[in-house]
């Protein structure tokens, strides 16, 4: 294994090569520098050649696999010729050359380009990547770079040294953080490495909160319980700094300027090293206030999830055309103010709800489809996508708030239009329309999850932002007809009308949001600022009520499959609505696009005349639908022609 070390082309040489050999040689692993072309920084070069070949336990070696090989070849040969350099004894003759030194290996790379920086580094699969730094200057365009597409895209552990102003070599005495958590486990083991590898001395500070006389005594019982599981039997060795402050800064730099130590060995959560936010973080915060002192940062290798979903990010970021900077600000300023519930949407919700619900009452496709052209709720559920992609806590506020309210107005207004069309119309108050929306099936969920992946992407791009493009959207993803099918069914007492028809409206909603959250990231919106909880809580949230639509769609029986109806059903049906000289021979019913068909097999000695039979059908029916809880489409009498027993 190795440990690469990216050198700062602006800072003293010597003292960087000092630290990269320190770090390696603590660790027991060869050593990879990573320095700018030879051409262009010779005085580099030759200093760090230089500090290389004084050092006792490193040589430098150059990158040649057929000199590696032939070494190999060489060592093995001689450990055949026992027998010729064998002592007195038979044992092997004393090695006057001492323990064999570990390598020093010199790899150009360009300073200032990332990806010459990351073919470098990934080339001798380093178990540790060391950036070396004389400061974290946010205002550096080389740190800056680093931080953005260099460090998130190393897998394996990393840490950035300050290496401060001090001129005092070698550091023997480091202090670390004993707190709970992966990461100062990680800082502990790593400054008691360094501090081992120069008979140094290593301290362990905690900052417990106030809690009353005795927290002085718990912080050194955690400290203890922090410094054992970390470093096992050399817990003993490390000398416990214990302060009480409710500040964490505050205490630790309370506790640093009472140790005076030579370096300060910290860690911060992973993928967050020296990023835009980074500066931000408690670390960063320390590093500024302790001045000139050396400063360790370290971030933990990248779990295997992690590393393919950056993988996966990265490919979508190169194929995937990434949308300007004036394009992401005015498409976040053009959705949060149509996302604004104000008087143009409440008219534009009102009058499509009213087309939707008369287009569902005249059973008219061509109707509803212009009530889906006028609906403006597909923009919020946009702006709740892009306000999940940014982490955008004020348009997530008024695009939830927008959806509820619209949402809200729509269903009372198909309520009250149902309702008056039940009192004041006469004729079928169920359609074919109703039903089909009444009846969502996992194929709507697929129609909604293209819609608004094609919504999002028409948003992103200025060219596909026009009518046309989001005009098929508008009518691929039907939001407010559900809605209307839902208030109408309600006025009408149809609850499994509505029930399905908010479970539709639902699926699309959820399904657009999340969609228009992954193409907007893949395109390039940036988050606004460090990805909060809320967002993942959300998400989350989405998600699993997502899988739970999903399971509700599937469970739903496809067309033409058999339903076995309850057998209250037929109890009823025995006991209550058979005429004189009738008797029940068998129900079945089938599961169709619309809704159940039913047959009843009746047995008589006589046939009713047909008008009587159709009278009887259509009774029946409205009394099974009652009874199953589901819209029961067509009821058919069939009646058999043969003498039957009445009596049973």
């Amino acid at each position: 294994m190795t440990v690469a070390v990216l050198v700062d082309p602006e800072a003293s040489a010597t003292r960087q090569v000092e630290w990269a050999l320190w770090i390696a040689g603590a660790r027991g692993e060869d050593a990879v520098l990573l320095l700018p072309p030879a051409d262009s920084h010779a005085a580099l070069h030759a200093k760090i050649r230089a500090r290389i070949a004084a050092d006792p336990d490193f040589e430098e070696k150059e990158k040649d696999k057929d000199k590696d090989k032939e070494r190999a070849k060489e060592k093995a040969k001689a450990k055949d010729k026992v027998g010729d350099d064998a002592g007195p004894d038979g044992g092997d003759a004393p090695d006057d050359a001492g323990p064999p030194k570990r390598s020093c290996r010199i790899v150009a790379a360009d300073p200032i380009d990332p990806s010459a920086i990351l073919a470098a580094a990934r080339e001798p699969n380093p178990s540790l990547f060391v950036v070396l730094a004389a400061q974290f200057d946010p205002k550096d365009e080389r740190i800056t770079r680093l931080g953005a597409e260099v460090l998130p895209s190393i897998a394996c552990m990393a840490a950035v040294v300050r290496m401060g102003d001090g001129e005092a070599w070698p550091l023997r005495h480091l202090l670390a953080p004993a707190s709970r958590g992966g990461h100062p486990r990680t800082a502990l083991q790593f400054a008691d490495a360094l501090a081992t590898a120069v008979d140094g001395k290593l301290s362990g500070a905690y900052v417990e909160p106030e809690l009353g006389d005795d927290a002085e005594h718990a912080g050194r019982l955690v400290a203890g319980d922090v410094l054992r599981s970390a470093l096992r039997e050399r817990a003993a060795m490390v000398t416990r700094r214990i302060v009480v402050n409710d500040d964490v800064r505050a205490g630790l730099l309370a506790i640093c300027d009472d140790a005076r130590p030579d370096a300060v060995v910290l860690a911060t959560p992973r993928l967050g090293l020296l990023d835009k936010t980074f500066f931000n973080t408690l670390p960063a915060q320390l590093v500024n206030r302790l001045g000139g002192l050396p400063v360790v940062v370290l971030r933990e290798a990248m779990p295997i999830g992690n590393r393919a979903w950056r993988s996966c990010a990265g490919l979508i970021r190169r194929k995937v055309p990434q949308v300007e900077k004036d394009v992401r600000t005015r498409l976040t300023l053009r959705v949060y103010s149509s996302s604004a519930w104000n008087f143009d949407f409440v008219a534009l919700l009102a009058l499509s709800t009213a087309i939707a619900s008369l287009g569902l009452l005249q059973n008219s496709g061509a109707v509803i489809i212009g009530a889906m052209l006028v609906a403006p709720l597909m923009t919020p559920i946009i702006g709740l996508g892009l306000a999940l992609a940014q982490g955008n806590r004020a348009l997530l506020k008024r695009a939830c708030w927008t959806l509820l309210f619209g949402v809200s107005v729509a269903f009372a207004l198909a309520f009250a239009l149902g309702w008056i069309h039940l009192h004041c119309a006469s004729g079928d108050f169920v359609t074919a329309e109703m039903r089909s929306r009444g009846s969502p099936r996992f194929p709507d969920l697929l129609v909604a999850l293209v819609s608004g992946l094609a919504a999002a992407y028409a948003h992103s791009r200025k060219e596909l932002d026009s009518f046309a493009a989001l005009t098929g959207v508008a009518i691929a993803a039907a939001l407010v007809p559900p809605i209307a099918t839902a208030g109408l069914g309600l006025a009408a007492g149809e609850l499994y009308l509505a029930r399905g028809a908010l479970a539709l409206f639902a699926t699309n909603m959820v399904t657009i949001a999340l969609a228009a959250s992954a193409v907007l990231l893949a395109v390039g919106i940036r988050v606004l600022q460090r990805e909060h909880r809320w967002v993942r809580h959300i998400v989350a949230f989405l998600v699993l009520g997502l899988v739970g639509l999903v399971f509700f769609l599937l469970g739903r029986e496809p067309p033409g499959t058999a339903i076995e109806l309850p057998a209250i059903v037929e109890d009823r049906v025995r006991a209550g609505e058979l005429a004189p000289g009738e008797r029940l021979l068998g129900m079945t019913a089938r599961n169709t696009e619309t809704g159940i068909d039913v047959t009843v097999e009746l047995g008589c000695t006589e046939p009713p005349p047909a008008a009587t039979i159709t009278a009887r059908a259509a009774s029946l029916r409205d009394y099974v639908d009652w009874l199953v809880e589901e819209d029961v489409e067509r009821l058919e009498l069939h009646y058999s022609l043969r003498a039957v027993d009445t009596s049973r």
